[in-house]
This record gives structure tokens, sequence and C-alpha cells, in this order.
């Protein structure tokens, strides 16, 4: 089975989790569609990696533009996100711009990704600061039309999106019509959170999909060297 890992975003603490990334996808290909924050030390990283891991591709795009976002206003006019951490009790500095500008990722990356013209069996999307603490996916038995993916941990019908894989072509439908749906949305009820949005566009897309089980595939963030709780629910 053919295999890619696409990584997305900030840097974070990937240097030090792609040896444990690449101990479980050994002959995968890698790639990573990195936010670039003009930090030199990040460039030499992702560069040192690429001359010794031949399978390792990667490139610097800058942000998305803040003039951008307008595009969304029906989606974040509904968009319910936390302001305050109630256990670290301090501000998360999250806002609905700071999500769409997420989910335009998406699309980017995939395009960014689709333009190596290389075929997949398997895609998968890892958030760059996180740690497997296990990984036993029989990934020979998934079906080819679902996505799989973590529920958020602390409420059903939500799913949390730092980890999920798929067929190519389901993988496609995700991380570039997601963010089109977004444009779209005209949803009149209460607010959703971002794990809300993601599971109702699966759904609404009668896209097929199943949670993940804790007990076979768990991961963490690993933040400052400290193994943090990524939102992944236990199946119910």
């Amino acid at each position: 089975m053919k295999k890619a890992v696409i990584f997305i975003g900030h840097v974070r603490s990937f240097k030090k989790n792609y040896d444990d990334f690449r101990k479980i996808y050994k002959s995968a290909d890698f790639y990573f569609h990195a936010i670039d924050k003009g930090d030199n030390n990040e460039s030499e990283d992702l560069e040192k990696i690429s001359k010794t891991d031949k399978k390792f591709f990667y490139d610097f795009f800058q942000d998305v533009e803040d003039s951008y976002v307008s595009e969304f206003d029906n989606a974040m006019s509904i968009f319910s996100f936390p302001t305050f951490n109630k256990i670290k009790k301090t501000p998360t500095g999250y806002s609905p711009t700071r999500w769409i500008k997420q989910v335009v990722d998406y699309n980017r990356a995939f395009t960014w990704f689709e333009s190596f013209n290389k075929q997949y069996d398997l895609v998968i999307r890892i958030r760059p600061d996180l740690r497997f603490i296990r990984c036993n996916i029989k990934y020979e038995k998934i079906e080819k039309g679902k996505l799989y993916c973590f529920e958020q941990k602390t409420y059903r019908n939500q799913v949390n999106d730092k980890f999920f894989f798929g067929s190519q072509k389901i993988m496609r439908t995700i991380m570039k019509n997601y963010s089109e749906y977004l444009k779209k949305i005209n949803y009149k009820s209460s607010k959703l959170n971002a794990e809300e949005l993601l599971y109702s566009y699966l759904i609404s897309s009668n896209i097929p999909f199943e949670f993940l089980d804790t007990k076979n595939v768990y991961l963490k963030k690993n933040k400052d060297n400290e193994l943090q709780c990524a939102g992944f629910r236990k199946k119910w």
C-alpha cells in the first residue's frame, strides 16, 4: 500500500517528532506545507531532514491574508470558539479568523501536494506537533470510500481534525471542498464550534466516516517536551 503523510501549518515541535513519524510510516512519502514565520532555524531543520530523507518534501508558504477571510463571513458569524482556557486560566488566542485560515490551508496544502502528480492508496493528515503513543491501525482493511478520524474528547458528534486519513480521493473531498462549503453555509440555529462544523460538513455532504478507537491508535501533543492531551475521545 502506497502511503503519503501530509503535515500542515506551523512547524512547532516537528523536528522532535520526526523520528517517531518515520518509525510508524517507514516507506511513506512525507509532505510538509509549512507556514513561513521567517524563522531561519525552522527552515534549516526541514532542509536537514530533506537531505537525509529522500521521501521528505517541504515548502514554506505565506500565511493566508486577512482580506481573504471576508469570504467566510457567514461561517464566522456562527462559529463558537473558546476564548479562555478554564484549566490554565489564560486566554486561548483563538479566533474565527485563525480557524478559517487553517481551513483554507487544507485546500492550499492539498493542491500543492497533488502538484507532485503522484497517486497514493492512502493519505494521512497529521498535525506536526503530535506524538504517537500507540499505533495499531490495520490500514490494509480500510474502506476506500470512508474517512477515518477521531471524535472530539468532550462531546459527541464532533470531529477532531488533528489526525485523519482515507484514500486520496476521499481526502481530496475533505481538504479541498470543506472551505467552499463554509463559504456557502447558511446555518441559522445555535452557534457551532470547529469540531461541530466539520462534523456537519461530513453529514451534509454524505461522506462516510468512522471514528477511531484509542485502544488501537492514540496521539498526544508534544509541547516543550511535555506530552499533553490532543482531545481524542475513546469510543462510546
